[in-house]
């Protein structure tokens, strides 16, 4: 009997670690994710200066 509780005990903390590392994973995803919207945000950024300064006026003479 003590051995089924020694097994029980050890799959009990190989799901807790799951767990754990699933939560670090989630959170690492997101950090992922906020770096993305910022890269985007700074190539529209760009892409919108860019496009602002190439655009040739019409009253430029």
């Amino acid at each position: 009997m003590a051995e089924y509780s020694s097994i029980l005990r050890l799959l009990e903390a190989e799901r807790e670690r799951y767990i754990l590392e699933a939560a670090e994973l989630s959170r690492r995803l997101k950090l992922v994710h906020e770096q993305m919207n910022a890269l985007d945000a700074l190539i529209r950024g760009y892409a919108t200066e860019e496009q602002m300064y190439s655009t040739p006026r019409a009253n430029a003479s």
